[in-house]
């Protein structure tokens, strides 16, 4: 069986979130974790996971919804959503030094903030980072990072970073780069423990539109190169790596 670790859901009509998850099933994905991106798409994350058995959530604020300022509401607001039925991650949350650069210090208060939230509701954390990788891992070595870890998504680190998050006790999520594999992230797809180790899409309703389309059914394709590099067949690889996630959301 597969598990897609990370992918927007909240775009989805009801209608295509039902469409695509039945084309999930037909390729062997048992789980999609559905990942919000500021107040409104986590809620929309979680009354979507609400009534599909498969269908898990994660609530934050991503560094590119940076619209205006973050208050205390927003935080109390993703508090109360972390809280509901099926929200197993604080996330997405992360650093992001393309988008939102003027704002890099607000970032990494942000960040600083849901990882708090994260060890109050002992949840693990599901992150984004671009081009900040040393200043994440600094912040997570001086804040100390959730008691259930979390998971580094669509890891860009590099096999030079690999083990400073896996000492952090992050889980590495190989997602559109498991599509087409560039030398360094062979590297990296070799070096990854086999007990730490996810795949994910990171979809969208968006994405499942175009010409090429990319939905969680993509990742028995990513499950399949990653399997090659790795030297295992995808049916053991998929059935890894989706126990891995299950492990750390805590669930059968």
């Amino acid at each position: 069986m597969l598990a897609d670790a990370h992918a927007h859901i909240s775009d989805y009509s009801e209608e295509g979130l039902s469409l695509a998850l039945g084309r999930a099933k037909a390729k062997g994905v048992e789980m999609v974790v559905g990942l919000g991106a500021d107040v409104e798409t986590s809620r929309r994350t979680v009354s979507l996971a609400k009534g599909r058995p498969m269908v898990y959530a994660a609530v934050g604020f991503h560094p590119w919804f940076l619209k205006g300022p973050f208050t205390d509401r927003d935080l109390e607001d993703i508090r109360a959503l972390a809280k509901e039925e099926k929200v197993s991650f604080i996330g997405e949350i992360g650093l992001d030094i393309n988008r939102n650069a003027d704002r890099f210090e607000e970032q990494k208060r942000i960040f600083a903030q849901h990882l708090d939230l994260a060890k109050e509701l002992d949840l693990p954390i599901n992150v984004h980072c671009r081009g900040a990788d040393r200043e994440l891992l600094e912040l997570m070595e001086r804040q100390g990072m959730p008691r259930r870890g979390g998971v580094a998504h669509s890891y860009s680190g590099g096999a030079q970073l690999l083990q400073a998050y896996l000492d952090l006790g992050f889980y590495i999520s190989i997602g559109r780069g498991g599509l087409r594999i560039d030398p360094e992230t062979e590297k990296v797809v070799k070096a990854v423990p086999p007990e730490r180790l996810l795949l994910e899409t990171d979809s969208s309703a968006a994405s499942s539109r175009q010409e090429n389309a990319y939905e969680p059914a993509s990742v028995s394709i990513i499950a399949e190169n990653v399997a090659r590099v790795r030297g295992v067949s995808p049916g053991e690889l998929g059935d890894v790596t989706t126990a891995n996630l299950k492990k750390l959301m805590r669930i059968q």
